[in-house]
This record gives C-alpha cells, structure tokens and sequence, in this order.
C-alpha cells in the first residue's frame, strides 16, 4: 500500500485539481503496476470489458444497475481525448450535456483498470447518504467527484476512450446522464455501505 499522486480533474464543473489517490492493494491488485504497451481502440472488446468491469463492481457494491456501454459516448470520450493528447494538457470538455471524468498518468504506466481504480479509490473519503456538494469528508466535493459519477444512482451508460500523447497517457469517461446534481445523494446508502478506508489511510492523513 502507498501513497502516489496523479493529476486529476473533478467532472461536471471542470474543477481541476492535484489529489492523492491512495492504493488499494486488496481490491486494485494491478493499481500501479499494470501496463499499457498499446492503446486500445475504444471499441476493442477487452477495453470495453475493462472499463465496464471496473465501473460495475463499485456500483454493485452499493446497489444500483450495471452501466451499460455507449459507442455514442465512447467516441465523443475518443474525440476528446486526441486533443488532450495532442495538446499534453488536462482540461475538460466545454460540453454539460454528460458527465467526464478525465485521468493523466505517464504513457505506458497503467492499464484502464487501474486508472479508473484510481477514481474508484476516491470512496474512501466519500460520505454515504450526503448530498452533493457537502459528500466529502475533506469539504471539497471534487475529491470524491469521479467516484459519485460512476456510481450516480440515475446514470445508466458510459463511454471511455485512451489516447497517448507524447509523454502521457489520458483517459475519458462520458456518462449519460450526467451525475453530481446539487442537493442529490449519489446513492440510496444501505445498512452495508462500502468498505471502510484501509488503516494506512487514516494513519497517513
């Protein structure tokens, strides 16, 4: 377990931020380690698989449907994922139709599990049953921000697209319809919530 950071962008309002992400070795085995020596095609079969995987196994956790996939969303996420590559630089689309939740590591350096593990990982600090945007345990909703995206109770499809730049990779996630609603829960909690924050969590805070 260790502590990285990764240059993050907070979806919806284009809030862009540095964040600390904190490894979960147990659930996100590769988280850090897996690489990425092509970028997959959007519409590749394992890519999809991938990203739904990593996108349904948190929303199981706290009960609401399975994303389904959009070529729609995906190609627009490609669209704009080339431009963040060409230009080397995070920043969000101008676009409020759909959610985006945008990630940036060092090309080759993680596989599409891991970075959206990386955003799943936010739910350590993320309080259940607290509306948006008051839902973080540090009092900024954006470090929760693309964790209640991929769980919002009323999105129901995804899209996701890598692209590598010259020394980045970066990743987009469009989802319909968009989360992070003011004054709205992300999800309905339950009397199991998710699981609590490992100990080299509290420890390093």
């Amino acid at each position: 377990m260790r502590l990285f950071r990764q240059l993050v962008c907070a979806l919806a309002l284009g809030v862009c931020a540095l964040s600390p992400a904190l490894g979960d070795a147990t659930q996100y085995a590769d988280l850090g380690r897996g690489r990425m020596p092509v970028v997959p095609a959007y519409a590749d079969p394992g890519f999809v698989a991938a990203a739904l995987y990593a996108h349904n196994v948190e929303r199981r956790l706290v009960g609401v449907p399975d994303l389904a996939w959009s070529a729609e969303l995906a190609a627009e996420a490609d669209r704009w994922a080339h431009v963040l590559a060409a230009n080397e630089v995070m920043q969000h689309d101008s676009q409020r139709l759909h959610g985006e939740n945008l990630w940036m590591n060092t090309a080759d350096r993680r596989t599409v599990g891991s970075m959206i593990g990386g955003w799943s990982i936010e739910k350590y600090q993320y309080i259940a049953g607290a509306r948006h945007p008051f839902e973080s345990r540090t009092g900024h909703w954006k470090d929760v921000g693309h964790y209640t995206q991929m769980v919002w109770h009323d999105t129901t499809k995804v899209g996701c697209a890598v692209a590598r730049g010259r020394t980045h990779d970066f990743l987009v996630c469009r989802y319909d319809p968009i989360g992070n609603w003011t004054s709205q829960m992300a999800y309905e909690p339950r009397t199991i919530t998710t699981a609590s924050a490992p100990a080299s969590l509290v420890a390093s805070r």
